[in-house]
């Protein structure tokens, strides 16, 4: 049994004394810091303080001012707000709603207002579109002696313009207002307009008091030629004249006398705009706070350490009761009395457990739903030769449940090209990728994947390490894979195996001599499996370099793997070079070699340069053939690579369209879209994803909900009767998710963009 009383004593005492250590070591130091410097620096610090504040105001402005002059640069190239958007009457509403955007994502401006060379007369605003008249007698009132200078100050061309204009108000009170002119484009050479901020004078006015805070002077702020741009006035009687040439001639902190009264002035001037911002309080009352203050330092400190140490006291109990019955908890497990609830530290830790465990199992659940996806690319580019080590290959094939327990591999390659109907090749065609997704027999295990184009698939096939005889697996695991395709199939497929590759990295070239393979089927009209390695070789033919090279060369090329071409390509003229034929003979071989390449070129479409094929008949010796072949063969893989990327976009493309045309259609589906373009739906899913970066349910979300919103802005339509027309059935659950996305309901949006699209037609 545990004593819990004596084991109490020492952790409680222990806790007392850590919480006292930990208190009262820094607090001592920190009290004794901050009364020296109260007593010994007080003085500069209340300087500072005050320049503080005042810096704080120009640093403010400036930030402010810094945001113009970016709304500035971002107005001048928004295609929305040109002279011809704001011109043509079908999109001038767009762009005034533009202008009430950017005048709402800065509350420093009051007014924003574009005007244009080709139209100087025009003035558009968030308010709408007037004459510059009408603007400044009925839009935004201004006094008519400011009307010409604001009128010219819209008219700048080169450096912004700040200007102070009176402005007429309902109370016959006048107002000002700091206009503020940005050329657009800023600092072109040749502007086509200007954009115009007003900024009230009581807007600085609030930013000064707010920043201020329980300051006791005033503050000002003039311009570049010490114009009083704005005020605070709190109390201090000082003649504003006096000020001004106060501020012209010192800078920072400054006493100065004023009929015989001393003043401390705290000055500050703007690199950005030239403004200066000035503070001003009597001196005497500017250092009558040193005592005050002493005094309250050694107050708070005094109450502080009293607080502290009953803070320490308290939660030295506090604490350690959690830590008793976590104890209790360990120890006593199977005793514990599960229905009390234990409302403590320990508790919440464990209930933050279970969410953070809740939370990982959901994220879980995402990545496992998005492992097609990654699996079919990991896939693919093994086939491609884009792979890495064979290590980092083995690594990541584990992480996505592919096992590879073995470092040799080979390709089988399934192919319908050519051989039945489309729509009866892709009824079989389904049924034939769902089969190759995983087959595992004996010491084999093979992953399918489905390729881009012409109703072909491939199988990594992986033998284990353990296996007796490697090509006696391979054919067992093509034969078995006949059997399963003879089930689902009764036509079956052109099936070309290649041959067996120590590590994954050199997948590829299983994948090339596999695909050579059913090319050779293709020709020759077989209705078996074929090895790469048993192609046959035509007795009638003189050649001098094996044919299954020259089939696996071609097909290298087909595919665009510039890689195992120039393996290939060595490996020939290597075989050229050790046999030895006279001079003639192994010249015509090589313009065999030759033809071949040009023969392939032919078959792909591709068109070649006459001087290019010219200069690859031109060589001397196999090496000078080589270093042509080689960059003719990039040439050609670049080509290939090209039209790869051709075929995709264009299928995207279409399938695009296509949605475009049917995403109405409750009834559209993956399935729907696969049997329109006769490809499998999992490869429609991934190549969906793969383009766009979104899965097809977030697509489709996307589409419905752009046509909804538009739908529910401009027509009178029910809510029910739009949802119906985008494809939902489903009222409330698609209401719900509207909210949860955009925040308010349907009603509630629509409501405020009708409201906002009448504000602006009456304006």
């Amino acid at each position: 049994m545990f004593n819990w009383s004596k084991k109490k004593s020492k952790l409680l005492y222990k806790y007392l004394f850590s919480y006292l250590l930990v208190f009262m070591l820094p607090f001592i130091t920190i009290s004794t810091i901050l009364y020296h410097i109260s007593v010994g620096k007080l003085e500069k610090e209340i300087i500072r303080s005050n320049m503080d504040k005042i810096d704080q105001i120009k640093d403010m402005t400036d930030t402010r001012l810094s945001e113009l002059n970016s709304l500035a640069t971002k107005i001048s190239y928004d295609h929305r707000l040109t002279p011809y958007m704001l011109t043509e009457p079908y999109y001038d509403q767009q762009a005034i709603e533009e202008l009430i955007r950017y005048k709402m994502s800065n509350s420093f401006i009051d007014e924003i207002f574009l005007n244009f060379n080709e139209s100087k007369d025009l003035v558009y605003s968030s308010k709408g579109t007037s004459t510059f008249h009408t603007f400044v007698q009925s839009t935004y009132p201004v006094k008519n002696k400011d009307i010409e200078a604001l009128n010219k100050g819209m008219q700048i061309q080169s450096n912004p313009l700040s200007q102070i204009i009176d402005i007429v108000s309902k109370n016959s009170n006048g107002k000002r207002v700091i206009a503020y002119s940005y050329p657009i484009p800023i600092q072109s050479s040749s502007p086509y307009g200007t954009v115009t901020f007003f900024i009230k004078e009581e807007t600085l006015s609030k930013l000064m008091k707010n920043a201020l805070g329980d300051f006791e002077g005033n503050s000002f702020i003039f311009d570049a030629d010490y114009n009083l741009f704005a005020s605070n006035e709190n109390g201090v009687q000082i003649d504003l004249d006096f000020v001004k040439n106060i501020s012209a001639n010192n800078d920072g902190n400054t006493h100065k006398d004023f009929k015989n009264e001393d003043y401390s002035f705290s000055i500050a001037r703007s690199q950005l705009s030239g403004w200066t911002f000035v503070s001003v309080m009597p001196t005497q009352q500017f250092y009558g706070k040193m005592t005050s203050l002493k005094y309250f330092i050694f107050m708070v400190l005094l109450g502080l350490a009293v607080v502290g140490i009953t803070v320490v006291c308290y939660l030295s109990f506090k604490q350690y009761k959690p830590i008793q019955n976590l104890a209790q908890y360990l120890g006593n497990k199977e005793q514990m009395n599960h229905s009390k609830k234990q409302s403590n530290e320990i508790e919440l830790i464990r209930t933050k457990i279970e969410s953070i465990y809740e939370d990982s199992e959901f994220l879980k659940r995402k990545i496992i739903a998005h492992k097609p996806f990654v699996r079919a690319q990991f896939l693919t580019n093994l086939l491609k030769g884009e792979g890495k080590e064979h290590q980092d290959i083995i690594a990541l094939a584990n992480d996505l449940k592919i096992s590879l327990r073995g470092d040799s591999f080979f390709v089988i390659a399934v192919s319908y090209k050519g051989k039945i109907k489309k729509q009866e090749t892709f009824t079989y065609w389904k049924k034939i990728v769902e089969t190759i997704h995983e087959i595992s027999h004996e010491e084999c295990c093979g992953y399918g994947v489905e390729l881009v184009h012409d109703y072909t698939a491939a199988i990594i096939v992986n033998i284990k390490d353990d296996s007796s005889n490697w090509n006696e697996s391979r054919q067992l695991f093509s034969h078995h894979l006949i059997e399963l395709l003879k089930k689902h199939c009764s036509i079956l497929p052109f099936v070309g195996i290649g041959q067996i590759y120590k590590e994954a990295n050199k997948i590829n070239r299983s994948f090339i001599e596999a695909t050579a393979s059913i090319e050779n089927d293709i020709l020759h009209h077989e209705t078996h499996a074929i090895f790469f390695e048993d192609l046959s070789i035509d007795n009638d033919e003189t050649i001098w370099f094996p044919e299954e090279s020259r089939l696996k060369f071609i097909q290298s090329l087909k595919q665009g793997d510039r890689v195992v071409a120039k393996e290939t390509l060595a490996e020939i003229l290597d075989s050229l070079a050790q046999k030895k034929f006279p001079s003639y003979m192994l010249k015509c071989t090589c313009f065999d070699l030759i033809n071949t390449v040009l023969k392939t070129i032919a078959e792909l479409g591709i068109e070649h340069n006459p001087e290019e094929v010219k200069r690859l008949s031109d060589f001397q010796t196999l090496d000078q053939l080589k270093e042509s072949a080689t960059i003719f063969i990039d040439q050609i893989c670049l080509e290939v690579e090209k039209r790869k990327e051709s075929h995709n976009d264009q299928l995207r493309d279409n399938i695009m369209e296509y949605i475009q045309k049917q995403y109405k259609h409750h009834t559209l589906s993956l399935e729907m879209i696969s049997d329109h373009f006769q490809i499998s739906s999992s490869y429609v899913s991934r190549f969906i994803r793969e383009q766009t970066g979104i899965t097809f349910t977030q697509l489709v979300w996307k589409l419905r909900m752009d046509e909804f919103k538009q739908q529910l802005v401009n027509t009178n339509r029910t809510i029910k009767e739009i949802v119906l027309d985008i494809g939902y059935f489903d009222v409330s659950n698609f209401t719900r998710k509207f909210r949860k996305e955009e925040g308010i309901t349907p009603s509630q949006y629509r409501k405020y963009h009708q409201q906002n699209r009448d504000d602006q037609k009456a304006l």
